[in-house]
């Protein structure tokens, strides 16, 4: 069994691994649903005491459409997170690693299109001069 603990009373539904800030996680914890292993979760309040369960609440292991997530994100990038005090820059929002590993991939796709390009016009070229 793995179980989620939640430290937020304004919860209300389910929780889920985030698709949006760790991808191979969430994705990680449904290969493991499917081979068996159980998810809960339990809500829990905090105070100078400790800890107090609050309740149970459910585990939603589906995945969902990350576009709505991601234009939200982008349009409030600059609004929400944190910012920290030595350095006074916001955090919290991102890029995360995957945002960072697919932007570097894409970058490198494209440099791989544009020199596959221009050899090819330097090609035509040669040919067109002989």
């Amino acid at each position: 069994t793995a179980l989620f603990v939640v430290a937020r009373e304004d919860l209300r539904g389910s929780v889920r691994p985030s698709e949006h800030h760790d991808p191979d996680f969430a994705r990680a914890c449904r290969a493991a649903a499917a081979a068996g292993v159980t998810f809960r979760a339990l809500r829990v309040s905090c105070s100078l005491e400790g800890l107090a369960v609050d309740c149970e609440v459910p585990v939603d292991l589906e995945a969902y459409d990350l576009v709505p997530i991601a234009a939200w994100v982008a349009g409030h990038r600059l609004a929400t997170g944190w910012i920290r005090s030595q350095t006074q820059r916001r955090v919290a929002n991102g890029p995360f690693q995957h945002e960072v590993r697919a932007a570097t991939a894409a970058a490198a796709a494209v440099g791989r299109q544009r020199r596959l390009i221009a050899a090819a016009a330097a090609a035509v070229a040669r040919q067109r001069s002989v």
